[in-house]
């Protein structure tokens, strides 16, 4: 069957613009497997399912609780009284994402139970919240039968994902970029040609690129080969391994244009790759925090493995000392940081909200394990290497060791733990006016209700957006369906939002955001606000909405996407700068596929 008739291409055809047929096709003919339905979980198999493989196989032996409601969306507290497995309570949810994947069930047996071959069916496997040992063994029965092996995890407020994809796993296109082209200024006669840009032009190639030309005159070989640059001896003029001495003379124009290379990478076994890691900085301003977490990792690991998988208890000052002692054992021994008293915190910190899950994060990491899933699928963009940890940390309640911080048989127990009560009672009581609801506004309006955002006595969420769902929407905006198709999205959004969280508040509206609407939403309502959050897609809506903020002194959280790429501001007033301070560069476009999990190259 060929490529083009297996392509829903209503359905698919901006990520198909973005990822190419050939990354399609292989992606709709590989199986993978989800072990551990937790918040992590769920949201790493939306986001594979959406992008459009053949199989998701949910595999998870743990029945819902509390705990899951705060990061779960597709769990109920129905499911939570019925005690149901999380894995078959969210499969049937799952499936209705997209037609064309099949979602199954795996919960007969534990996964620790589960015999190595059973993994050989899979082209990837993701672990989520698996212990190291389990993990190791996986991870090197998978090297050997080449399967692709993800673990991950979110523990309060940190969160980590491993990558290992091999002793040589080939990338077939590094960053997915469009291939560079330049108008060529002269070509010199020499062993080691020397290409030359336009007068007063750059060219962006790089030693180690590979290049071919078209049209050059007078030096008409050159067109027939694919040449490596070998140097770049300044902005306007690089070398190639190129013996033109013997050509005719250069005459007149010519392009040279980009050849992508194929990259063979080599990874680390988890077995090795925990005593020396090969860490991502997430931060630039908290440099050596992916070392420090690497060894709070290790040491509430151990914590659990001698206590029968308990890890430590939520604000528990004995169980933090215990942590903290082992991590600096560990540290001892491997040499990754340099202890200081705020790395020592950090780690106590992750100890001492261990028990939660952090929603943001979740919602975060699954959207990166997911792009690396598929990364490891299609060979298209370069994949981790091989650890990313991130840290919330600065959220932990400034009072530590409270009653406040523990358990208390609500839904939102996961996140109490992490933030405490009070700043949970404010995200309760919060009034928020989101504007646009789609591939991020269904992303953002989840992760505020799964908070407890509105839910609270005084609480309430605004949500407009004038546009009607269509199908290509289905394949990036979560919250819609197929029987949705040319209904309002803010409306159908927020109907869907409420199943995750009846206690929210939500009012759902089509208006456009434009100083026409300013009779309707004066100063006065954003002066009643707690927050903004903007979902849109172009620049002047975002110009003008920022004004209102600004005006008004009202915080905004900008975000946008564009591809595979994106980007969050955080705007507040007289801290920050505004969104109309940095002005965005002009695309002309809407983006053509607004990917619903952050690509990490």
């Amino acid at each position: 069957m060929e490529v083009d008739e297996q392509i829903d291409d209503e359905l698919y055809n901006r990520q198909r613009y973005v990822l190419g047929d050939a990354a399609m096709s292989k992606m709709s003919k590989s199986d993978v497997l989800v072990a551990g339905v937790s918040g992590l979980g769920v949201e790493i198999a939306k986001n594979i399912a959406l992008a459009g493989v053949r199989s998701i196989t949910l595999q998870d032996t743990v029945a819902a609780s509390n705990m899951d409601l705060s990061t779960n969306f597709f769990l109920s507290e129905a499911d939570v009284s019925a005690g149901r497995n999380r894995a078959e309570a969210c499969a049937p949810r799952l499936a209705e994402l997209n037609p064309y994947v099949k979602i199954k069930t795996e919960t007969a047996k534990p996964f620790a139970e589960l015999p190595l071959a059973y993994f050989d069916q899979f082209a990837v496997v993701v672990l989520v919240g698996q212990p190291l040992e389990v993990q190791q063994r996986v991870d090197a029965h998978c090297r050997e039968n080449k399967v692709g092996f993800l673990a991950c995890s979110v523990h309060g407020l940190m969160a980590y994902a491993f990558a290992d994809l091999g002793d040589s796993f080939i990338v077939y296109d590094t960053d997915g970029e469009e291939c560079k082209e330049l108008l060529i200024g002269g070509v010199t006669q020499a062993s080691g040609a020397i290409v030359k840009a336009l007068p007063y032009e750059r060219h962006f190639f790089e030693a180690g690129d590979m290049v071919r030309f078209k049209e050059v005159g007078g030096m008409q070989d050159l067109n027939s080969g694919v040449y490596e640059v070998t140097a770049v001896p300044n902005p306007n003029s690089f070398a190639i391994n190129a013996d033109t001495s013997k050509m005719p003379a250069h005459t007149n124009g010519g392009i040279v244009v980009q050849v992508k290379k194929q990259v063979t990478m080599s990874f680390d076994p988890l077995s090795e790759s925990l005593k020396k890691p090969k860490l991502l900085m997430y931060d630039t301003a908290k440099p050596d925090a992916p070392a420090a977490l690497h060894c709070a990792l290790l040491a509430c690991d151990r914590l659990a493995a001698t206590r029968g998988g308990r890890g430590p208890a939520p604000w528990d000052r004995e169980d933090a000392d215990a942590a903290v002692a082992l991590a600096r054992q560990f540290n001892a021994e491997l040499k990754l940081f340099t202890e200081t008293p705020e790395l020592l915190s950090l780690v106590r910190t992750v100890a001492q909200t261990w028990a939660g899950a952090f929603q943001p994060l979740a919602a975060f990491l699954g959207g990166v394990v997911a792009q690396e899933a598929l990364k490891a699928v299609t060979g298209k963009f370069s994949p981790l290497q091989q650890w990313l940890y991130a840290d919330f940390a600065e959220v932990a309640p400034l009072e530590r060791d409270s009653p406040q911080c523990r358990p208390d048989g609500s839904r939102y127990d996961a996140q109490r733990v992490c933030v405490g009560g009070a700043t949970l009672d404010k995200l309760l009581q919060a009034k928020c006016f989101m504007v646009g609801a789609g591939a991020i506004g269904c992303e953002m309006l989840k992760n505020l209700v799964l908070m407890g955002v509105s839910a609270g006595a005084n609480g309430h969420i605004t949500v407009t957006d004038p546009d009607l769902i269509e199908k290509s929407n289905l394949n990036r905006q979560f919250l819609f369906r197929p029987s949705d198709l040319q209904k309002p999205k803010s409306t159908t959004a927020a109907k869907a939002a409420l199943a995750m969280n009846p206690a929210a508040k939500i009012t759902a509206v089509l208006d456009k955001m434009e100083p026409a609407s300013e009779t309707k939403y004066p100063d006065a309502f954003y002066g009643s606000l707690d927050a903004v959050v903007n979902a849109l897609d172009n620049v002047n809506a975002r110009m003008y909405m920022d004004a209102r903020c600004l005006a008004n002194e009202r915080p905004l959280l900008e975000s946008g996407t564009l591809g595979t790429k994106g980007h969050v501001q955080c705007i507040v007033p007289h801290i920050t700068e505004s969104y109309a301070s940095q002005r965005d560069p002009d695309t002309h476009d809407v983006p053509l596929w607004c990917a619903p999990f952050p690509c990490f190259e």
